[in-house]
């Protein structure tokens, strides 16, 4: 009896091969590298940021450091909303970020905050 179990979870898992549609569905549209310092990327990190900024309750506002890495996935010609035409894309960014001496309750966007010591952070 205890062989059973792991023989049985052995095979359910050697058994169990088959994959989503979802899955495959991403699997038709590539991710492309991008440049970090495109002016269209940096437009992408700087409203990222300021939705981030905008969802937090408490500490402080954060900052851009950099942008260090962008992928691109390109979306079918009908745009993923009703209603929007032409090719879209998604962006996945990877942003450092650093936080500011202003308080998220100042609401002051990020480009007027000077940035903390690290030895604050």
């Amino acid at each position: 009896m205890g062989l059973l179990l792991p023989l049985v979870l052995c095979a359910l898992a050697v058994g169990s091969g088959a994959t989503s549609q979802c899955q495959q569905a991403l699997n038709t549209s590539p991710l492309l590298s991008r440049g970090c310092n495109d002016s269209d990327v940096l437009s992408f990190a700087n409203f990222a940021l300021g939705d981030i900024n905008r969802d937090r309750k408490e500490g402080y506002v954060l900052s851009l450091n950099r942008v260090s890495d962008v992928r691109e996935q390109k979306q079918a010609s009908d745009g993923p909303l009703p209603g929007q035409d032409g090719p879209a894309a998604v962006y996945y960014l990877t942003l450092d970020m650093l936080e500011t001496d202003c308080h998220v309750l100042s609401k002051k966007p990020w480009k007027d905050c000077e940035g903390r010591p690290l030895h604050e952070s």
